[in-house]
């Protein structure tokens, strides 16, 4: 892609003719004055966009493109390992396009391969030069020009993934459900229980409890699950809207900790029966990431069996008495505990939840604006007036869960997930199946 215009233009040292004209020896003169071209500086993002697409190509390496805080996050040997796996899917790149810009260091494009795939890819640079790619999503590929499948196909395909899978298709407001599969099983969905944070929110600010303006300031005590905000300084003022975003756009672990503790455990646990769980006691005591983090610990085992079979007060007491353990990120590497500490729902529970969010008084609309901050996947947007997205993932877990409303103004919930606790997820895999089943809407 070549993402420079180069606007300089060159005239020769020409001398006029005298036996010309005089009004054309005029003209020759005021062609042959010096003239200095303003060329314009080239677009770091796009600059960076077709870095990109060489990198991807194996043109250039990935060595240099990535700020030191990106790295920090995607090891460089993890970077190449995902373009490594790209490569045979998706062929060379041959096209890049700007699909929407956020800002002046950021946008969305879509790169389009040889193998007849493209991909959606969130891209975003740092404004100082040497302008470092700090920011790189790249969505799973989909066939280019994807025509309709038939989604009972792609249904089958999911239910044959090893583990156990649930997906419930939801017309809305009736709730009737239209396509799934064990839609009624619970399963544990991660990061996608921020939802539920979300809701009680909406809710406090519909009832005027709240206010998404409220500030707050942050406590690097409760920061324990990492994201953004956990490098903050102690004390930082932000306001609940911010929490919200962090929380729901980039999954930020530190901001969900503080909107918990600041709405109240037990109220975002009513307000899970309310949003339309049909087993809230699964959810109880509704953790927090700190809490789920120290008790996948490696020190945290004999906490773990006590979980399996305890009744809800003695869950109560066993989560209050974290304190004192330390976190231990180097624990084990694959599905740990998904079955006890984690928070569960059902396709259907999610689907339901994501209806109550919609149908929450909200005069400026700011839980669904959250929500759809991130796509979570590549959705057309001839097809879909409004996508939310919010999902979780961890070893053995993984979910998806999408608030949509067709061009035509139809609304629709579709949430899908995964569970194995015996092996790692093919993610790549299930996410591909899900985009595709995006791509068979609007339904009727």
């Amino acid at each position: 892609m070549n993402c420079t215009l180069n606007s300089s233009l060159r005239f020769g040292n020409q001398q006029p003719n005298t036996k010309l004209p005089m009004l054309q020896r005029l003209l020759l003169l005021l062609m042959i004055i010096p003239v200095t071209a303003i060329a314009q500086p080239p677009d770091p993002l796009l600059r960076r966009a077709d870095d990109v697409q060489k990198m991807l190509n194996g043109t250039i390496p990935p060595d240099g493109l990535f700020s030191n805080a990106f790295l920090a996050q995607v090891p460089l040997p993890q970077v190449k390992e995902v373009v490594a796996q790209l490569r045979p899917a998706v062929g060379v790149i041959q096209h890049v396009a700007l699909l929407r810009r956020i800002g002046p260091n950021s946008g969305t494009f879509t790169f389009t391969g040889s193998m007849g795939m493209k991909m959606e890819v969130d891209l975003s640079v740092d404004a100082a030069p040497p302008h470092s790619i700090n920011g790189l999503l790249l969505k799973p590929p989909v066939p280019a020009g994807i025509s309709k499948e038939n989604i009972s196909t792609l249904l089958e395909e999911l239910r044959k993934l090893p583990g156990i899978v649930n997906f419930a298709l939801m017309k809305l407001p009736e709730r009737k459900i239209i396509a799934s599969v064990h839609p009624e099983q619970p399963l544990a969905i991660a990061s996608a229980f921020k939802l539920y944070i979300l809701g009680e929110l909406a809710a406090q600010a519909a009832e005027g409890k709240e206010s998404w303006g409220n500030v707050i300031a942050t406590d690097s005590s409760i920061s324990g699950g990492g994201g953004r905000l956990a490098s903050w300084p102690h004390g930082s003022p932000v306001t609940l809207h911010t929490l919200a975003s962090l929380m729901i756009s980039e999954s930020d672990n530190a901001a969900t900790d503080h909107l918990l503790r600041h709405l109240g455990r037990e109220r975002v646990e009513q307000r899970v029966a309310a949003m339309g769980h049909t087993t809230p006691q699964r959810m109880i005591p509704f953790l927090a990431t700190w809490e789920a983090f120290k008790l996948k610990s490696s020190q945290a085992g004999a906490e773990r069996k006590k979980l399996a079979s305890a009744s809800e007060s003695e869950r109560r007491s066993a989560v209050a008495s974290l304190g004192t353990l330390a976190i231990d990120y180097g624990g084990e590497s694959g599905p740990l505990a998904i079955d006890t500490v984690e928070w569960f729902a059902s396709a259907s529970d999610l689907c339901r939840a994501l209806d109550a969010l919609r149908t929450t008084p909200d005069t400026h609309q700011a839980a669904l604006s959250i929500m759809a901050i991130n796509p979570g996947l590549s959705v057309d947007g001839a097809a879909w007036k409004y996508v939310g997205y919010k999902g979780g993932s961890e070893p053995g877990v993984l979910n998806l869960t999408f608030l949509l409303q067709a061009q035509s103004g139809e609304w629709y919930a579709l949430s899908a997930g995964w569970n194995n606790p015996t092996a790692p997820l093919a993610e790549d895999q299930f996410l591909g199946l899900v985009q595709r089943i995006l791509h068979t809407g609007p339904w009727r």
